[in-house]
Order: C-alpha cells, then structure tokens, then sequence
C-alpha cells in the first residue's frame, strides 16, 4: 500500500507538468491501460484524484513534490526500492501471488513514464533497481533501451554510468546479452576473431545485412565484467551462467599468451599491456569463484599450478631486467604480473583452499624476492607466507610445512633484504617498516601453533636470530655499533625484527633464550662478536618487562669468554683492536649496570 502511495504521487507530479501523459496516448500493447482490468482501472482512477488524497490543499505540499524537486523525487524512488526490496521475499509466496502481479502491472505503467520524466543519473539508477523486478517483457521500451545505451558506452563512462544498466540486465535474465558485448569489445585485444554465424550456428551467406558498427572498448568491457564478478547481486547470476558455458573463462585465458608475447618482446605494437594484464586478473578471480561454485569439476587448483609453473619459467627471469627502456617496462609487467598472481593464491588460501599448493608458493616466494632487487614484491610475498602458515594450521594431521620449509624459506627473504639493505642504506628502514605488520601476523601465527609443532617455532626464532646476529657482526667490524644501544638505533633488520618481536614479551623473551643457547655453543670466537652480542643484551635490557635471567646467563658467559679471547691474542693484534677491547668492557659494565649485578 505505501508503494502504492509513493507511485501514486511521483505520477501525479509528473502529470502535473505535462498534462495528459505519453503513455495514455500509446497504442503499445503492454503499457496501455486496459478498460477491461479492474486494477488497471483502479489505477487510472486513483492518478485522476491524487489532488486531494496526496497533495491536499495545503500549497507548501503542491510546491514540495514537484518533479523539479530532485531530493524529494530521489527520495521518494529510493523509499519505493527499499520497501520492494525489503518485502521481495514476501511478496514471492504464493500466497500473496495475486498483490504481487497487481504490484506489477501497476509499475508497468508507472517505469516508463519515471523513466521519460527524469534524467537525473541517481533517479534512473534508483529506477533501474525497481525495473529489475519486472520481466523486461512487461516494460518493453525501457527494456528495449537499456543494451543500447552500454553499447554507446565509451571508456569514459564511470562505474555510476554502467552500474545500474548491468544490474538491471543481470536481475531480468539477460546476462548473456551483456557477456556477449563483453566478449565484443574484448576479442579484438586478446587476438581472438569472433565467427559471424546466423541461424543455427551455420555461418552467414547469401544475406545482405546492414550491422552498425562500434569501436571496440575492451576497458570498458573487463570494467562491466569486474563489475559482475564483484557486486553480490550480479556475481551469483553471472557464475551460474558461466558454469554452464565457459567461453568467458576461455576467452580470458588468452590473457596469458598474450603476456608470454609481451614479456618476450614479441607482442604487437597495438597491444596494451594494461588490458591484457587487467584480462588476466580477472581470469585469475573467475577461477577462483568458479571453484567455490563446483570444487569436483571447476577446480581451480590445476590451473593455478599451471599459472605459478608458467610464471616462474616465463616472468620470475624477466623481473631483475631493466638495463634498457624496453627491458624495464617488461619488469614492470612482470612485477605486476607476480603481485596479482601472488594476491589471488593469498586470497585462495584465505577461504581455506590450496593446501597441496603451499609448498609451490613458498618456493616461488622466494625465488620471486631473489629476482626482486628493489624489494617491490615482498610485502605480497611476506602475505603469501603468512597465509601459508595460517591455512597449516587448519590442516590435521596433515603437517606438509616441515620445521626447515619455513626457516628456510625466511632466510632466504632475509638474505634478500640484506642485500638491498647494502645497497640502499637510506631507504632500507621505510621499505621494512611497511611490511612490519605482515611480519608480525606472520610471527604471531608461527607462535600460535607451537601446541602443534615447537620445532617450527624454534627453527623460525633460529633463523631470526641468524640473521640479527650476522647483521650485528658485520656492524661491529664496520664501527658502525658506537651509537647508545637502544632497538631503535640498532642497525635496519635487527631494529626491524626486534621491534616487532618487543610487541609480544614472549617472542623477546624467545630470543633473549636462543642468544643464550648459541652463546652455550661456543659462537663467541673473536671481539667482534663480544661487542655484537653486548650490543644486543644492552638494546634488549631497555625493555623493562623483560625477564633478565637470560640476559645475565649471557653476560657470565661473556665473563668467562673475556679472559680466554684476550689470552690467546697476539700482541699485535691486540694492539689492532685495542680501541674495541675498550668499548667491549664499557659495554659489559653497562650490561651489569643495566641488570643490576656488580661490576667484574
């Protein structure tokens, strides 16, 4: 009854500035009001009288619902949406059949008229979600309209241009008329030749046509299909009809060939690498929604092990290329390439899927950070890892991340960020601290199975502390460790790791306990490593919460060292290091102030 209502007044505004309206005029079959239909007369009568039963006497009311008044008639369409939209499942029993045709018929008459009476954009886009509700058979020349306009589309037009008109066409069944546009403007960058068939599929001959002709909009055509595939209200409605045919997946797939053209330097001049990458992306999400759809006969898994196998032949070789111009708009491609491949497995192991496929990533991984010499993909490849990590979690039994895959596959990563440490000092400590959160997640899940696995845990904390205390030692030779010790001012990877391991007390606590293990070990040779390592235990006696037992296991260690690494020095050498000899025993005094024992 409120829709009634509603529609009742934007008609009766809408007669109020043109008279007599079109559609009473029409000869159309479907839209004009039938004498013989009690609700059809109903209606004519009830928009003859809305003078006084919707605008009234009062003259502020005639001048509020006036078409001209955009915000009342946008408000008024967008209460009639809601209330439909709201009451749908309602109104689909059969036992309100009858209030549901009558709904109907009614708006049969009343969309076309709206439709011609208003032109601003967020008003159609409201009516487009109201005509959804309608067969497109009962409001033929709205219906008629609506293809044509996207085919006049251009690359221009926005999401807020093309949204509603896709909605409305997937909502009143006719997705496969937008999937064959689509398939239109996209051939043509794919390289692919549509075959211009007629009647039963038989190729046309013998037939004079007269076909209007457009340019191609392949952007516009991945937009309208990205669209689909991300609104919820198209996505269900587009996977069922590509279930049932899959040239759209097909025709996508071609995306990779044309990239393997461009990688190679073989690819067509007119080729843009921003289509057929964007090509390429979407086919990577359809396979994995298509997998959601069907997992026995659409699985996504083969195809994405063709893909990892394919990048790591075809792009991983081309990613460190940037000697010449062209060389470097292929490692772009090839960086962009990785980032999406590495983005749609992450998502992929997000929903729980791709276990078999864990190990083939955290090889890629690092293979992909080997080839990355400006560290661009690690903050995808530290997202890859974690949720690696996170879906082995969910496994069982089925235990297929080793203790040695992960540590080894974080040396790598660290190795890695050594390098580009060497080579670009200054910009070292902004690129890790915007992957410190991917780290720490990546920590915290490592730590939250140990009920499962310990050894995992230990081998990660043992390759982090590897890779501190490397750093460290390279630092002392350097002279680069004479600043106060704090965590902030140890050198990039200690300062990066360590703060995210201060964030959890028990993760600072774990390595304070593996420093102890390897100082047992007997890896304290030279001064070096004496100043690297009370270098570490004074930064780390900062943090006050901190259990120091560990700490002081070190330093009697380092007390029992001292006079042993002194002894078997020559007195050359010593007379080398005499000035290191000095800061380690000013360092040891501050350690055992720090911790409140007594000076040696």
């Amino acid at each position: 009854e409120y829709i009634n209502i509603l529609c009742k007044t934007i008609l009766q505004a809408i007669k109020n500035v043109g008279g007599q309206t079109e559609s009473e005029q029409s000869g159309d079959q479907v839209n004009q009001t039938d004498p013989d239909d009690e609700n059809n007369l109903e209606l004519s009568g009830s928009i003859n009288n809305t003078t006084t039963n919707v605008a009234g006497d009062d003259a502020d009311d005639d001048d509020a619902i006036r078409l001209s008044n955009v915000p009342v008639m946008l408000g008024l369409c967008e209460v009639i949406c809601v209330l439909w939209t709201f009451n749908e499942e309602q109104l689909n029993k059969a036992s309100n059949a009858d209030l549901k045709k009558v709904l109907m018929k009614r708006f049969t008459y009343a969309l076309p008229e709206m439709f011609k009476a208003f032109s601003d954009s967020r008003i159609i886009a409201v009516l487009l979600q109201i005509a959804g509700y309608l067969p497109p058979k009962w409001i033929p020349t709205v219906s008629r309209s609506w293809l044509p306009k996207l085919r006049k589309m251009t690359s221009a037009n926005t999401v807020s241009d093309y949204g509603p008109l896709v909605e409305c066409l997937c909502k009143t069944g006719q997705v496969e008329s937008v999937l064959e546009l689509v398939t239109e403007w996209i051939q043509p960058a794919l390289d692919v030749t549509p075959l211009q068939k007629t009647g039963r599929g038989r190729p046309d001959s013998g037939r004079v046509k007269f076909v209007e002709t457009h340019v191609p909009e392949p952007g516009l055509g991945l937009a309208l299909l990205s669209h689909m595939l991300t609104q919820t209200l198209t996505q269900g409605i587009l996977l069922q009809h590509v279930t049932r045919n899959l040239a759209i997946r097909d025709l996508l797939a071609n995306s990779v060939v044309k990239l393997t053209e461009m990688l190679e330097g073989k690819a067509d001049e007119k080729s843009d690498s921003n289509i057929i990458l964007e090509a390429f992306n979407i086919y990577c999400k359809l396979l994995l929604l298509l997998h959601a759809q069907d997992k026995r006969t659409l699985s996504c898994l083969s195809e994405y092990g063709k893909l990892l196998s394919w990048a790591d032949k075809h792009v991983v070789p081309v990613l460190g290329l940037k000697q010449e111009d062209e060389q470097s708009k292929q490692a772009q491609l090839a960086h962009n390439i990785v980032q999406n491949v590495l983005t749609i497995v992450s998502n992929m192991f997000l929903i729980g899927v791709g276990a078999e496929l864990g190990l083939t990533v955290i090889d890629f991984c690092t293979l992909c950070l080997a080839n990355d010499p400006d560290l661009g993909l690690l903050s995808v490849v530290l997202l890859s890892l974690y949720q690696v990590v996170e879906l082995s979690r969910y496994q069982g039994d089925a235990m297929w991340i080793t203790p040695q895959t992960l540590s080894s596959a974080l040396a790598r990563v660290f190795l890695n960020i050594a390098g580009y440490v060497k080579h670009h000092p200054k910009d070292s400590m902004k690129v890790l601290s915007s992957v410190k959160e991917h780290m720490s997640e990546l920590l915290k899940t490592v730590y939250s199975r140990v009920s499962l696995d310990e050894t995992v845990a230990h081998e990660v904390m043992s390759t982090i502390l590897a890779a501190v205390f490397a750093e460290m030692d390279h630092s002392s030779k350097q002279n680069d460790l004479e600043e106060e010790a704090t965590l902030a001012t140890l050198p990039p990877i200690s300062a990066w790791l360590l703060d995210i391991l201060a964030r959890k007390l028990h993760l600072l606590q774990e390595f304070t306990q593996e420093l102890k293990a390897i100082c047992d070990t007997g890896i304290v040779t030279d001064m070096y490593k004496t100043d690297a390592i009370l270098h570490l235990v004074l930064a780390v006696a900062h943090e006050r919460k901190i259990d120091s037992a560990g700490l002081r296991g070190i330093l009697d260690h380092i007390d029992r060292q001292m006079p042993r690494l002194l002894a078997e020095m020559s007195e050359e050498e010593t007379e080398d290091i005499k000035s290191l000899i000095g800061v380690v025993k000013e360092k040891l005094k501050k350690c055992e102030s720090a911790l409140g024992l007594a000076s040696s």
